[in-house]
């Protein structure tokens, strides 16, 4: 398998991430009392170890032998005689402030566990973040979910959550409404690298005074590493390939309102994929909204990106050789990516007036180009003369009102991207009414997804979980099904599109996720299974 791809196998996985590639051994003991609180129905298609063809009880036992593991120091009591070790992986960039690299995570035989306890990587300042080690089961049900989400929806997905386990420990706290009962949870993902993988992370408060030695020399391992299995350009490859599916990424998730938290290259995979999720929330409109005091307002995100991108262009230029130089293959590389960026926004927001994937293409690629991209311009310039300050509390004035779009005298910010809309009627088959398809399919893609902001989101799962618990459901069974309700009631989008056809719903089962559909002519309904593929697929419908 070849790591640009995705996610790593077992065998790839111990190639990168070992003692001899710089990584951290960590001591683990076996927590006899862990039980598995969930598995990703998914598993059998997106775990990449050879563990994907066991039958569902023996993946169940395969995850509690292999990831019920915590780090040996991290806590003291009833610890067990059975020991393993697991490699604590470093890596830098931005976003992870005096650490250096995992500070509650570890790698263990192809899988990533998080909330395994405190690293070595976590710095020695007076940060609380990591501090303990611990994950608690509201974040990590809420990062799964999130998950699910995004892996359903975006261009290139997300690392999915294989499993949650109950490590059978609790503790009581204050989380401002009132107390509540925190089970200390183990996230496991699939082994993946990060673009972080591949730079320094300077600001590592280390009690090693050869911490920055070190660091560098990981540096070079890693980028050799890659080269040896991927060619001697692996490494601008990984970085220009990144760019692009990152800038999509993030101009998606502008267009569809949901804020990731600031643009690091330790919280996206080397394939595009998102990952960690504890910061991601729902948002009302377009509006520049900070959602934190250190990272860019939505919709500037990018221009960060390209920062990170810049500084991994040099480690790899750097430990590699190249003809172009560094300054050449920056400038390549942000001009493609920009591009991208703003080539999706566009796409995706007409998707959001209810035209198809491939319709938007067209539109943009028409003599009436230079017209659709001014409409655009002029609508969201309208959202994002508001400035919004969402961790003080704020509330934006602009209502999101895109779908109005559709009404008779729209309001003037959208009147003449309607114009344009309706000019493409000329592009497409006279015997469909497509005015008529945009404005349901823009009426389902503009739904409030008010319950994905963060702090509603968490609360109900406080309080899904607390009643889970009354009842003696909090097993398999009862967080599969909150799990499964949160996400389909907030999913809005499909990587599949169909001419002739709107979304109503979305269905779960054994795994599988079928979209269901309604015909605009004739009403009838139907469901199609999702695949969660990396770009849109059009499906032309018949209209009897």
């Amino acid at each position: 398998m070849n790591p640009i791809d995705g996610m790593l196998s077992s065998e790839l996985s111990s190639e990168f991430f070992s003692e001899s590639m710089g990584h951290l051994a960590v001591r683990l003991t076996h927590l006899p009392n862990a039980r598995v609180l969930w598995i990703n129905p998914r598993y059998s298609k997106i775990d990449p170890t050879p563990a994907s063809r066991l039958a569902p009880n023996e993946y169940v036992d395969h995850i509690k032998e292999t990831c019920a593991k915590r780090i040996f120091h991290a806590f003291s009591e009833n610890i067990a005689s059975r020991s393993s070790v697991g490699i604590a992986d470093r890596y830098g960039g931005s976003g992870i402030g005096n650490n250096g690299g995992s500070g509650r995570a570890c790698v263990i035989d192809g899988y990533s566990i998080k909330g395994i306890g405190r690293t070595p990587l976590v710095g020695n300042s007076k940060s609380t973040t990591h501090i303990s080690g611990d994950f608690f089961l509201e974040e990590c049900i809420r990062e799964t979910i999130f998950g699910e989400l995004v892996d359903a929806e975006f261009p290139y997905g997300a690392i999915p959550t294989l499993a949650i386990l109950d490590t059978g420990q609790v503790e009581f706290w204050d989380a401002g409404r009132r107390r509540v009962f925190e089970r200390r949870s183990l996230m496991v993902r699939p082994s993946f690298l990060r673009p972080a993988h591949f730079m320094r992370a300077p600001m590592f408060l280390s009690m090693n005074p050869c911490e920055g030695s070190l660091d560098s020399q990981r540096v070079k391992l890693m980028l050799k590493k890659l080269s040896l299995l991927n060619g001697p350009e692996a490494g601008l490859g990984l970085v220009r390939s990144l760019a692009n599916r990152w800038a999509k990424q993030l101009a998606y998730a502008y267009i569809h309102r949901i804020s990731l938290g600031g643009p690091s290259p330790s919280n996206i995979s080397i394939s595009g994929q998102m990952v960690d999720f504890g910061g991601a929330s729902a948002l009302r409109s377009l509006a520049q909204i900070c959602t934190q005091l250190d990272i860019p307002a939505t919709g500037q995100e990018i221009f960060r990106m390209l920062q990170e991108v810049r500084v991994l262009v040099t480690f790899v230029c750097k430990n590699t050789s190249n003809s172009k130089g560094e300054s050449g293959i920056s400038e390549e590389i942000f001009k493609e990516a920009h591009g991208n960026y703003f080539h999706t926004i566009s796409i995706e927001l007409l998707r959001l007036c209810g035209l198809t994937g491939h319709q938007a293409e067209k539109a943009l690629a028409s003599q009436n180009s230079n017209s659709i991209a001014r409409s655009i311009n002029i609508l969201i310039s309208h959202y994002r003369t508001e400035h919004v300050a969402m961790f003080g509390g704020e509330v934006g004035k602009l209502s999101f009102d895109l779908i109005r779009i559709w009404d008779e005298t729209p309001p003037w910010h959208l009147s003449p991207l309607k114009a344009d809309i309706l000019k493409m009627g000329q592009l497409f088959p006279a015997s469909i009414d497509y005015p008529l398809i945009w404005k349901q399919r823009c009426r389902w893609r503009c739904k409030d997804r008010a319950r994905l902001d963060r702090d509603s989101l968490r609360w109900r799962i406080y309080d899904s979980l607390e009643d889970l618990y009354q009842k003696d459901m909090l097993n398999q069974d009862g967080v599969t099904s909150l799990i499964q309700n949160e996400v389909l009631a907030a999913r809005v989008d499909s990587k599949i599109d169909f001419d002739a056809q709107s979304i109503v719903g979305f269905r779960i089962s054994d795994g599988d996720s079928f979209v269901q559909l309604v015909n605009m002519y004739t009403d009838s309904q139907t469901e199609v299974l999702e695949r969660h593929s990396k770009s849109y697929i059009t499906v032309a419908n018949p209209l009897d």
